[in-house]
């Protein structure tokens, strides 16, 4: 395979992992609560912005327009050559990793913006959920396969 090939399907798996990890924001944000029961705070979408008179996080929502971002810069780097191509994902390589260990911070997050209005049960502790998780996973993979195509953009 030629360079401008491979370029060109490391930057589209860029974009379609960076493009997952938007999607999945909409599984649950956070654990079980301390009766066992499935998260009830919402998905991350609503935790992000504010849900059912909780104040939003500024924090996830840089990552999440942190990874938008990505998104761009992905598809800038699938279709520009060589070099030009490789800035590109290498960008969208830090942005992704940057959202990933923003969402990762997700329940420190919320507790201190929301201290005023969450009622703390005894032995409750806010956990990552499914959504928090995956869409951190997603993102960090996904820039870590932009730093290697980054690399290789430039090693060519």
């Amino acid at each position: 395979m030629n360079n401008r090939r491979v370029s060109l399907i490391i930057g589209l798996l860029v974009t379609i992992l960076a493009i997952t990890s938007i999607l999945v924001c909409f599984a649950p944000a956070f654990g079980a609560d301390s009766a066992g029961y499935a998260d009830t705070r919402g998905n991350v979408f609503q935790i992000m912005f504010g849900y059912q008179g909780k104040n939003a996080i500024p924090a996830l929502i840089v990552a999440f327009v942190l990874q938008c971002v990505a998104v761009l810069f992905g598809l800038l780097g699938a279709f520009l050559p060589a070099r030009l191509g490789g800035i590109n994902l290498g960008v969208a390589a830090l942005l992704l990793i940057v959202s990933g260990v923003l969402f990762l911070f997700a329940p420190s997050f919320y507790s201190s913006v929301n201290a005023s209005s969450i009622v703390p049960i005894a032995g409750e502790t806010i956990g990552n959920g499914t959504g928090i998780l995956l869409t951190s996973i997603f993102s960090i993979v996904s820039g870590v396969i932009g730093i290697y195509g980054g690399y290789r953009s430039f090693k060519a």
